[in-house]
């Protein structure tokens, strides 16, 4: 059997088979991707060579629900293992964007680099400033309805500044604010401090916190309306 239609073959079945053998040898059940990369990535990589990309790459053809997932996985707000558990179970990419779907699936999810792998692989695929607006929107929002500690917000508005180019978020906004709550702790950092310490800079950060959610709303306002 050509080892195209083999893997093919095989990747249509991968959800709805508990286990299955090949060739009466290698039995495959749970991690099913450990086998598929063992038996079919040589011969994969092989066919690439000889007979060029397997499929074209078509871009644009994720719904929103798919894209906003990847998204969040770039955002480092998805585990590398609940990745992978949905890569084995997502069938509008595995239609939508073939390629990108059969690297996910033959890439070896236990190499201590995977998450940084995963991303490169990703980033061809995906719109570099749909997905600044969207983890720029999401952030906003997530400090105008308090979802995040507001110092917190602002380091990571300061790091979306930067990452973006430093022409994007207004840099009142994104760097201002945080040069005046530089010195006040993170909730994760709230148990080096003194009862009193601590009072004293949670009340700064409230001073500021009505302005930066005025800001955040006007510029998630402006962003809305593009």
């Amino acid at each position: 059997m050509c080892i195209i239609h083999a893997l093919a073959s095989v990747q249509s079945q991968i959800v709805l088979l508990n286990s299955f053998s090949v060739r009466g040898t290698v039995t495959c059940s749970v991690r099913l991707n450990i086998s598929l990369r063992c038996i079919f990535k040589p011969a994969l990589y092989r066919a690439r060579i000889i007979h060029g990309p397997l499929v074209a790459i078509a871009f644009g053809h994720m719904t929103t629900t798919t894209r906003e997932f990847l998204f969040e996985f770039l955002d480092n707000e998805v585990t590398l293992a609940n990745f992978e558990r949905w890569i084995y179970k997502n069938k509008e990419l595995q239609t939508a964007q073939p390629t990108l779907y059969q690297d996910l699936l033959l890439f070896d999810y236990g190499d201590r680099d995977a998450t940084h792998g995963i991303k490169n692989k990703l980033e061809p695929y995906l719109d570099k400033k749909e997905f600044n607006v969207w983890r720029t929107k999401r952030l906003l929002s997530k400090i105008i309805e308090d979802k995040i500690d507001i110092v917190l917000g602002t380091r990571k508005l300061r790091e979306l500044y930067f990452d973006t180019g430093q022409n994007f978020i207004p840099p009142t906004l994104a760097i201002g604010f945080e040069s005046e709550l530089d010195d006040l702790p993170t909730p994760d950092e709230y148990n080096l401090w003194s009862e009193k310490e601590l009072k004293e800079k949670l009340a700064k950060a409230d001073k500021y916190k009505e302005r930066i959610k005025r800001d955040a709303k006007e510029f998630l306002t402006k962003l809305k309306s593009e």
